[in-house]
């Protein structure tokens, strides 16, 4: 961590300074998480949206416009992400986001009429499982 003084990683972590995008990308980098994906993490934290996972297999239940524009937009995100082996993506905030304004519908919306299409609660909701079965 000799690229990072302990005072200014105390710093970042109290809001008392900023950081730039490249020295968070290198902060990033060495605690071996991809900048992109601490984003959406907090970028879902402060929207309050969790993570949504979509089941490739489901879209079938859909209706033909919403399967459409699923389809393309799930091809596109295994596409960047080098990922071809799963029938399951997960869709980080800003995907949510960009896959709404694609189609003209609120995200709210869009997720709504998706819903056949996602598997279980999306991450980040309460997986909390009451042990009476309640």
């Amino acid at each position: 961590m000799g690229e990072f003084k302990p005072s200014v990683l105390g710093g970042y972590e109290r809001c008392e300074c900023t950081i730039s995008l490249e020295r968070f990308t290198d902060l990033a980098k060495l605690f071996g998480v991809h900048a992109d994906r601490l984003l959406g993490g907090v970028l879902g934290t402060v929207q309050g949206q969790a993570e949504v996972v979509f089941d490739l297999n489901r879209l079938a239940l859909l209706d033909e416009q919403e399967v459409r524009a699923v389809a393309e937009f799930a091809h596109n995100v295994r596409t960047k992400r080098g990922d071809y082996f799963t029938d399951v993506i997960s869709l980080r905030s800003g995907d949510v986001e960009a896959l709404a304004l694609s189609s003209g519908l609120a995200a709210k919306e869009l997720l709504s009429k998706l819903q056949p299409a996602l598997r279980g609660e999306p991450r980040g909701a309460s997986d909390q499982e009451d042990p009476q079965g309640r």
